[in-house]
């Protein structure tokens, strides 16, 4: 029984170890107060602008805001971002399909025509480790 319970302990002590890093995201630019900026952290090409991670948003404030993500396992995350000015939880585009309001992603990766790649936003993320992230609008 001691036995059983040690390792049960080693084991949760390790998880809860391997999920204690963090990614603060410092979003740069903001032109203005209106809306909010949300933001959504993906751990795969797969998943990537699709299904992700984990999703936040705060008000807008012109200048910066600045969000942390917690209790993340290490591996390679990529974030995007919205300034959605009016609040209706969706990217707003032109009559020509461009978008309306500012929006960024990690490493300030640029798409054509579409999001950039997982792997031009991706970044890694060690065990135990607080990442700092800029990104401009």
């Amino acid at each position: 029984m001691k036995k059983l319970i040690l390792s049960l302990s080693i084991l949760t002590t390790g998880i809860l170890s391997a999920q204690n890093s963090s990614i603060n995201v410092e979003v740069n630019n903001i032109k203005n107060s209106k809306g909010d900026i949300a933001l959504a952290l993906y751990d795969s090409a797969k998943n990537f602008t699709k299904k992700e991670v984990k999703a936040t948003k705060v008000r807008a404030k012109k200048g910066k805001v600045v969000v942390t993500f917690d209790n993340l396992p290490e591996g390679n995350y990529a974030i995007a971002i919205l300034h959605d000015e009016n609040s209706n939880e969706k990217m707003d585009f032109n009559m020509l399909g461009i978008p309306k309001e500012d929006y960024g992603f990690s490493n300030n990766a640029k798409g054509v025509f579409a999001p950039p790649k997982f792997k031009d936003a991706a970044f890694k993320l060690n065990a135990n480790e607080t990442k700092k992230v800029k990104i401009s609008l």
